[in-house]
């Protein structure tokens, strides 16, 4: 009977290291692939989130009849910011206290502070995700509360109570509240920078606000974590779009003109651009009894 012959323990162990040197080489081939798909997936989950962000200022806003866009280091609170859309409001619609009579001014002025709808653009306060403190760039929403001094006698604008500085704290949920939520944003910083312009009118034509404000939303591609800190490393995604507001250009009440506003002297897209730490305020009266109705209402 003929005797079997096997492999030796040596050759084994030399066919094994073969083996694994062929397998280290193949994985290290698709290294640059797996990196590509990884760096590509992050790429589209911060694009996604970018164009929800315009996506929401955008549907927020669309129909505004009346605007003001304001940075922290112009006008330096929420309230101050309201404040001077007010003022604009009342200045471009020529609305006077009626000496010995009516409180137009004053009634218009209380009637903005408790129904301006408000969007804050927060790249000044750092935020905690995945016990990881330090995030920016979020947008947080006016949270409107019943007035508990409101009864059916009162004018409609009083259901509301008048804005205070809370209303740019997500940490007292009573005034302000986190827009899309905070997983909606994960660990990454972001950049808005508005625009007042429409870029698709050649250079040098006259613009008006019907034409619209340009959102771009940035972030960084790959974010590392250090101590006592974050740091941002490689290229920014960046998304651009488009927000229309026809109704900025003028409101109609009953066929009589009311001048609408858009008052962009406390603004500073500078500060924004450069990724400083700041806010912007986006003030603006919607259409209807809780907006610029009410706001009619107070100096009719």
């Amino acid at each position: 009977m003929k005797k079997l012959k096997g492999f030796t323990l040596v050759e084994l162990i030399i066919v094994m290291a073969i083996l694994a040197i062929l397998m280290a080489s193949i994985m290290q081939m698709y290294k640059p692939i797996r990196e590509t798909y990884v760096d590509a997936t992050l790429y589209e989950n911060q694009r996604t989130v970018q164009n929800g962000m315009i996506q929401y200022v955008s549907e927020s806003v669309r129909y505004a009849t009346n605007m003001g866009l304001y940075t922290s280091d112009k006008k330096g609170t929420v309230k101050d910011a309201v404040d001077a859309f007010a003022d604009a409001y009342i200045s471009a619609n020529n609305i006077v206290d009626v000496v010995g009579g009516d409180a137009k001014a004053t009634n218009t002025k209380e009637a903005i502070e408790r129904c301006a709808e408000v969007i804050i653009f927060d790249y000044k306060t750092g935020y905690t995700y995945n016990n990881v403190s330090g995030w920016k760039g979020r947008i947080l929403r006016r949270k409107f509360i019943p007035d508990s001094s409101y009864s059916s006698t009162d004018p409609a604008y009083k259901k509301y109570q008048k804005i205070t500085n809370d209303a740019e704290d997500p940490t007292k949920t009573s005034e302000c509240r986190m827009a899309l939520g905070d997983a909606y944003y994960g660990d990454r910083n972001y950049f808005m920078t508005l625009e007042c312009g429409d870029p698709t009118k050649p250079a040098g034509d006259p613009w008006v606000a019907r034409h619209g404000i340009k959102i771009t939303v940035a972030s960084s591609s790959k974010i590392g974590r250090v101590t006592g800190g974050i740091a941002e490393k490689g290229s920014h995604v960046t998304t651009a779009g488009e927000v229309l507001c026809k109704n900025l250009s003028g409101a109609s009440d009953h066929g009589v003109s009311k001048a609408g506003i858009f008052d962009i002297d406390n603004f500073n897209d500078a500060v924004l651009t450069a990724g400083g730490s700041t806010k912007v305020y986006i003030v603006y009266l919607n259409p209807g009894e809780d907006g610029i109705e009410a706001v009619r209402s107070a100096h009719s």
